[in-house]
């Protein structure tokens, strides 16, 4: 019985997949973006954060199986202090992922590509307070975000993992290390195509 239902499942799944609208050469969609980030900073004796992204995102059609991407997102990362209960460093930043993406099968596809961020601002609460870090936090950022996106009926659900390769902090304030940005995410998109 449960061999049953799993295979009925399979090729329900298989049919829902099967029935996506691949993309094709020329087509132009833009899209509202919500999220959910896990982050972090890779610093010892931090532990991860969550957060939310917000923005839009636009994509082009180079054929029928890639496509180029392009968004804005605002991004709440940080990290927690392990050694401080409810001690935060919140960086707030916005993100511009450039990626390209290639689709495997119809609604499926994989992304990678290079992503430039503008720090916002930069805070840390302690015991309920909190006050600016800006001036020790880089204003620039830059990461690596690869991931995989599914397709159906215009809702595309993505999940992310953006690696920085800058440091989030000023040199003066760091002991040893590159202390960047790592975030996971899944966002949700609605795809409106501008074209006909």
């Amino acid at each position: 019985m449960k061999v049953k239902k799993i295979l009925v499942g399979i090729l329900l799944l298989v049919s829902t997949i099967t029935m996506q609208a691949q993309i094709s050469k020329g087509d132009l969609f833009v899209a509202p973006t919500l999220g959910l980030n896990i982050a972090s900073i890779n610093m010892e004796g931090t532990s991860s954060i969550y957060g939310v992204v917000i923005g839009a995102t636009g994509e082009y059609g180079i054929n029928n199986k890639m496509s180029l991407s392009a968004s804005a997102l605002f991004s709440m990362q940080g990290e927690k202090w392990d050694s401080y209960d409810d001690s935060k460093d919140r960086l707030n930043y916005l993100n511009i992922p450039l990626t390209v993406n290639y689709y495997v099968w119809k609604g499926l596809s994989f992304h990678v590509g290079l992503q430039p961020g503008v720090l916002l601002s930069a805070k840390q609460s302690y015991d309920g307070e909190s006050e600016s870090i800006k001036e020790y936090t880089n204003s620039f950022d830059i990461s690596l975000p690869f991931g995989v996106s599914y397709c159906y009926n215009n809702i595309e659900m993505s999940l992310r993992y953006a690696l920085g390769v800058t440091s989030a902090f000023k040199d003066e304030v760091i002991e040893s290390g590159t202390p960047s940005n790592r975030v996971a995410s899944i966002q949700l998109k609605y795809k409106f195509k501008l074209n006909k």
